[in-house]
């Protein structure tokens, strides 16, 4: 398993809240939009040796030697291992290697070409001066005109009265207007001086001096981004970026906020060959509203090998409202926790040993419980029969953040499983026996027990239509017993009932966490079919119903006729064509009403895409459609959006509707969004706008990519 340093972006996409941003990113990445959109440099730039020795190719209409001179005329073409050259005259004088050329002056070597219309340029010190010249980096796609550009031994160009682009047409694209611009290829480096920028061909920046990188990263001043939100006003952020390394790089910024003051924020990554971590942290020492300082920090790292894995993922921040009052790009505004889990586990063929820790931060008041490190030991040991054997042992510590007062548990099972499984069947009976254990700091302890047996049973019925039409018929039994004796309610540490969907047909637990599986005594009795298509599944449907032998035993008799496992379930999969795909999910109780409906329709083209959904929980109140689109406007334009609606309020609680402008060598977005908060603060609503040149602009994900992600708002 790999890991990918991604080149900086300079992005702030926020969730809710966020501030409309304006910047211009200046670093060396080329995203894959780029390099789809822009023509492939044409490969006669590529330099391509014809002589492998120190000897000479020469071709010439006409060639005159006066002792250590040589005068060349007509279509010449002079190849060596280390450069080629073109003019339509040259004298050369062949000891000091002096050539002055004139005509149709064309220099190839490795890296660069120069096309002019006259020159003088030294052969040995592979050095010269080129007069009114076209020039190009093939590796980079760097290409301009200069009045007068020089070569240096060292590789070095430096260009006057210069115009510089990545763009294939600079009329349509970005140039760099300037007095001067020096390209160091070696140190990845360019500068330029008294330059202007301009976007196809129209002035819209000055800067007395500028550096950028020629590809990849480069130390440096990032530009500033500029944002405003209904929430904080107006900002400012201004980054300077440090590349430490191959591996590594850091990045300071300030952050200006117009309410508040300004904060410091700092972030370090660095990629290993098994590894990736990222440390980030902010801090505003005076706020100017709270008048205290405030701060926020996240540390993340990954490390894999064949045995080892490690996970840590800690945020922590100064007090609860600092999300929604600073902001941070890594958590959204309305988030109601941090996380702090850390996680270290090997893995052999016949066992596995984690250690964990999992808390978190509250933001608000209603969780306030962490788990502190705890072990767990899995060991699947091979018998020689056919059965399946697995021992698993935790223990876990709990700690109340407010009194401080803590619990532990240990948890001890054993799984004893044996299946049968041949072409027209499945029949797999289990055994499981679990064992809690625990222990209060007031010197309290409590124990219970579950025991469970499981039979599953599967038939599987074919039915060809055709050579590429196949159906199957899927009756399912299950069978479970799962008897406990319960924990008090105290001692119940991190246990939480999981919600009924297709997966709770056949599942030995209704509750999260490691306090309870519950009390069950059960049979759920389904029917599946799918159908394929040339060896693609194209429709899918399962009707499930679990019969209860026996009620929970820990629910009154209302709450017994409301429970949602009592429900039937069916489930559709429809996918006619590859880029359509329908899913729908519903429940209903034992008079025929309906208890749950959720349904989402997909459809995806190029960059054309759709999704619609609806969710309704009647016995919640809740009544939600979502509607997300990408509209191919032609090659360039794109316009995507998102809507989350709550039908049942009548409101809109996520919108956003966004543009997006893709040259080959520069990009514009632009994004409107409004997010319901509360009754009290209403609605957020924000714009952010952001210009991006491609080439000396960071390679950013596009606006569709971003929303399917759910990097923009809400998702389905």
């Amino acid at each position: 398993m790999g890991w990918r340093f991604y080149q900086k972006s300079g992005r702030l996409w926020r969730w809710c809240g966020g501030g409309g941003l304006f910047g211009l990113l200046l670093s060396g990445a080329v995203s894959g939009a780029q390099e789809a959109l822009c023509p492939a440099v044409d490969s006669r730039a590529h330099f391509a040796p014809r002589v492998s020795d120190r000897s000479i190719e020469l071709q010439a209409a006409r060639v005159e030697a006066a002792g250590d001179q040589l005068q060349l005329e007509g279509a010449i073409e002079l190849y060596s291992a280390e450069q080629q050259i073109e003019a339509e005259s040259i004298r050369w004088q062949r000891r000091s290697g002096e050539l002055v050329m004139e005509g149709g002056v064309r220099y190839l070597a490795e890296g660069l070409l120069v096309e002019a219309e006259k020159s003088r340029f030294n052969q040995h010190q592979h050095s010269g001066e080129f007069f009114q010249s076209r020039f190009l980096l093939p590796e980079s796609g760097a290409r301009g005109a200069a009045e007068r550009l020089q070569l240096s031994p060292e590789g070095e160009l430096a260009l006057s009265e210069v115009s510089y682009t990545t763009c294939p047409d600079a009329a349509s694209g970005w140039q760099l207007e300037a007095k001067t611009i020096l390209l160091d290829p070696a140190a990845n480096l360019g500068q330029a001086w008294n330059m202007q920028l301009q976007l196809a061909t129209v002035p819209i920046f000055w800067f007395p001096y500028i550096n950028f990188p020629l590809s990849g990263r480069k130390s440096g001043l990032l530009a500033p981004k500029f944002g405003n939100s209904s929430l904080r006003g107006g900002e400012v952020r201004q980054p300077l970026y440090w590349n430490i390394a191959p591996e590594q790089d850091a990045t300071l910024t300030l952050h200006w906020l117009e309410s508040r003051g300004t904060a410091t924020e700092l972030q370090w990554r660095h990629l290993g060959r098994r590894s990736m971590s990222v440390v980030e942290g902010a801090w505003l020492g005076e706020d100017r509203v709270e008048r205290r300082s405030r701060y926020l920090w996240d540390i993340t790292h990954r490390y894999r090998d064949p045995n080892w894995r490690v996970d840590i993922d800690w945020s922590r921040a100064s007090d609860s409202g600092y999300l929604t009052d600073i902001g941070s790009e890594l958590h959204s505004d309305n988030s109601v926790v941090l996380p702090q889990l850390l996680q270290a586990g090997y893995a052999a063929p016949a066992w596995e040993a984690v250690i964990d820790y999992e808390g978190y931060q509250s933001l608000n008041s209603l969780t306030h419980l962490r788990r502190l490190p705890g072990i767990r030991l899995l060991l699947q040991p091979p018998l020689a029969s056919p059965w399946q054997l697995a021992l698993q042992g935790e223990l876990a510590r709990f700690e109340d953040q407010h009194s401080r007062e803590s619990d532990s548990r240990f948890n001890g099972s054993i799984d004893l499983q044996r299946r049968w499984w041949q072409p027209g069947y499945l029949l797999q009976p289990g055994l499981r026996v679990e064992q809690r254990d625990y222990h209060s700091s007031k010197g309290e302890r409590s124990q219970s027990t579950t025991r469970q047996l499981s039979l599953l049973g599967k038939l599987f019925f074919e039915r060809h239509y055709g050579s590429e039409q196949l159906a199957t018929l899927e009756p399912t039994l299950f069978y479970l017993l799962s008897r406990e004796s319960q924990p008090r309610q105290a001692w119940r540490l991190d246990s939480s009932p999981i919600a009924f969907d297709q997966r709770q047909l056949y599942a030995h637990h209704r509750y999260a966490g490691g306090d309870l599986s519950g009390q069950m005594h059960q049979l759920t009795l389904a029917l599946a079919q799918r159908l394929f298509r040339s060896g693609r599944e194209w429709l899918g449907w399962q009707l499930g119903k679990i019969a209860h032998i026996d009620p929970f035993p820990e629910l009154s008799a209302e709450q017994w006729r409301q429970e949602s496992y009592r429900h039937w379930l069916a489930a559709l999969k429809w996918r006619p064509l590859a880029q359509l795909r329908l899913e729908l999910e519903q429940q209903w109780q034992r008079d025929g009403s309906l208890a749950a409906n959720r349904t989402t329709l997909s459809w995806r083209q190029g960059r054309r895409m759709l999704r619609a959904g609806y969710r309704e929980q009647p016995q919640q109140a809740l009544q939600q459609g979502y509607l997300s689109v990408g509209v191919d406007l032609g090659r360039e334009w794109q316009l995507v959006g998102s809507w989350l609606h709550d039908l049942a309020q009548q409101r809109l609680d996520n919108g956003l509707l966004g543009l997006e402008y893709q040259h080959c060598c520069w990009r514009l977005q632009l994004l409107a969004k409004r997010c319901w908060l509360d009754a009290i603060s209403d609605y957020d609503q924000s714009w952010q706008l952001q210009f991006e040149l491609k080439g000396v602009g960071s390679g950013g994900d596009t606006l569709q990519n971003e929303l399917e992600h759910g990097k923009l708002g809400a998702t389905f």
